[in-house]
């Protein structure tokens, strides 16, 4: 179905651009000192990111599932009839989903990391996820491999096609979502200690 391939690059790269306005809204706290309020707290600074995390990761979860049932429904009428076009693996849809959603979160939390500036947060998070739905084929055409196994839209696609179709391994895109989002993640922890402690 090509809804399917269509819907899932959409949806990934859309929460994309979630993840980098989390990222954004972090500089803008860091400008106007709520940020720095927060952490002279005694509140460590790994619950001060975890929070700002998790939000980001409800949202952008809470926004893939949204897209999905939209599509599900475009899906209906385009057939003319109530269909669910992800498939019948409930549970692979949900591990995947809920990987992907960490995958871009993590990612977000690394451009919070490392942006000096609303701004430039902004910028880098536009770059970004053009890049990735370039490599991931979310505008109708793939570069093809190397290139798309750096996409988070790639793995999370392939996975939900695969899905979609009754296939069964999706394990290592749900493994190469989950390695990428706990990376990204430790990685804008360091980052973000680095920077604070300056």
């Amino acid at each position: 179905n090509p809804l399917v391939l269509f819907g899932a690059s959409q949806a990934i790269f859309f929460a994309l651009f979630t993840a980098n306005g989390a990222a954004t809204s972090v500089m803008e706290e860091r400008n106007n000192g709520t940020l720095q309020r927060l952490l002279v707290s005694p509140t460590p600074r790994l619950t001060v990111m975890l929070g700002k995390m998790t939000a980001t990761f409800v949202t952008v979860l809470a926004q893939l599932t949204l897209l999905f049932v939209a599509f599900t429904l475009v899906g209906s009428l385009l057939a003319g009839e109530l269909q669910f076009i992800w498939g019948q693996n409930l549970p692979g849809i949900a591990l995947i989903m809920v990987t992907t959603a960490l995958a871009t979160t993590g990612l977000g939390s690394i451009i919070a990391a490392i942006a000096r500036t609303p701004d430039q947060s902004s910028t880098i998070g536009s770059v970004i996820s053009i890049v990735s739905a370039v490599f991931g084929g979310a505008f109708g055409f793939q570069i093809g491999a190397p290139f798309s196994y750096f996409s988070v839209i790639y793995w999370g696609t392939d996975a939900f096609t695969k899905l979609a179709s009754g296939q069964t391994d999706y394990a290592l895109n749900a493994l190469v979502l989950l390695v990428f989002g706990a990376t990204a993640f430790t990685i804008s922890l360091v980052v973000f200690n680095r920077r604070m402690a300056q």
